[in-house]
């Protein structure tokens, strides 16, 4: 293994012939574009962050839109079953000539029925 014996005058010296030649920046130049690339890297990063922000925010909307979607729909389906069942009732109805009588009410109902008659 070879040991540098050259000392860090000597060092320091080589380096500062290589920046007067234009080889290396100066320590101002090379702190000022250190800070040029952290403030890129601070910005790029800050972008990033609010760019995941964002996508996270669109994903959570669609999905509130999906179920109230999936909701309406199934409202829907419900209200078409309803409509489906007693326009089959009514049907059944007419066809049958079918009228309720009393002994189809529930005996509160009726009992009700009988006190508002006897008020009137």
């Amino acid at each position: 293994a070879v040991v540098s014996t050259q000392s860090t005058g000597a060092r320091a010296a080589r380096a500062n012939e290589k920046v007067i030649k234009g080889e290396l920046p100066t320590m101002e130049n090379w702190k000022g574009e250190e800070r040029i690339r952290k403030e890129s890297y601070e910005r790029r990063k800050a972008y990033m962050d609010e760019q995941e922000r964002l996508k996270k925010e669109y994903v959570i909307q669609e999905a509130k839109a999906a179920r109230q979607r999936m909701e309406e729909q199934e409202r829907n389906r419900r209200a078409a079953n309803n409509r489906e069942r007693l326009s089959s009732l009514e049907h059944e109805l007419e066809h049958h000539h079918i009228k309720p009588s009393f002994a189809e009410i529930p005996q509160e109902s009726a009992d009700l029925q009988k006190r508002q008659q006897d008020a009137a």
